[in-house]
């Protein structure tokens, strides 16, 4: 059967990505493995915040991908780590990443499978596993932010937060939502807020912009990343009477 499975035909048929590494012909034996842990909902948390970096924080990409890479570490069986099944959790990385952001955001068929394998060649890039070029993240970074462009404003406040047309943290920001940790965070500011009349407390704009772009990013790709956060928190809030949500986002834009 393993002479089999090494035939150029059976590799045609069964191996998921085309450009996956050969250096391992065993290669199915890390699958499930990385099927698995591309499910849990850290480790998206995780590569999400990486595949952002890679568009708006140049500088942090070398942390943001050593720590996906020990999480990746840490949640692997044991004598499964090596450099392939690395590579196989990354690009089943990039093809949950890409056709489940490609489903938010409409993208074509031809745009979504453009942008995993470019995004897969970086991340492969970057991890030693292919050639790493500054042109290969250009070109992902040049794709991907045509295809967020913003068609329309989808909170009144978009074109405030973000000016330069893109919709860069809508979706992600709404799995962020999803996280009890950063509701605790909204709620016990906006109480403060009630108390005070002011928005005094911003840590939880500060932790979401931490989640999505690193703090190394600019101060303006960090404003924008955290109010996306801050207003998609106001506008689903379900306790926030509709006559008092449009003043109470204004105050926190102002804030901010």
């Amino acid at each position: 059967m393993s002479a089999i499975q090494q035939q150029p035909a059976y590799t045609r048929c069964y191996q998921p990505y085309p450009f996956y590494p050969q250096a391992d012909p065993d290669w199915r034996r890390f699958d499930d493995d990385a099927r698995r842990l591309v499910g849990e909902r850290d480790f998206q948390q995780a590569f999400a915040g990486l595949v952002l970096t890679l568009v708006a924080n140049e500088e942090d990409i070398t942390a943001q991908t050593a720590q996906l890479v020990n999480q990746i570490k840490a949640r692997l069986p044991q004598r499964s780590v090596s450099r392939e099944a690395l590579a196989c959790v990354l690009l089943h990385g990039a093809r949950w990443y890409t056709a489940t952001f490609g489903r938010r955001y409409n993208w074509p068929y031809t745009a979504t499978v453009a942008l995993q394998r470019q995004l897969a060649a970086v991340l492969l890039g970057i991890v030693g596993m292919a050639d790493h070029s500054q042109e290969a993240l250009a070109a992902f970074r040049d794709g991907y932010l045509v295809a967020c462009r913003r068609a329309y404003d989808p909170y009144p406040a978009c074109a405030a937060i973000c000016p330069h047309g893109s919709c860069l943290y809508r979706y992600h920001n709404r799995r962020l939502r999803g996280d009890p940790r950063m509701g605790r965070l909204f709620d016990e500011a906006l109480g403060q807020y009630a108390a005070a009349g002011a928005w005094e407390n911003l840590t939880f704009v500060e932790a979401a912009a931490d989640q999505l772009v690193g703090q190394g990013a600019s101060k303006e790709d960090r404003r924008s990343a955290g109010l996306c956060h801050g207003v998609q928190q106001l506008t689903y809030h379900p306790d926030l009477l509709e006559t008092r949500r449009a003043p109470i986002i204004s105050d926190l834009i102002a804030a901010f």
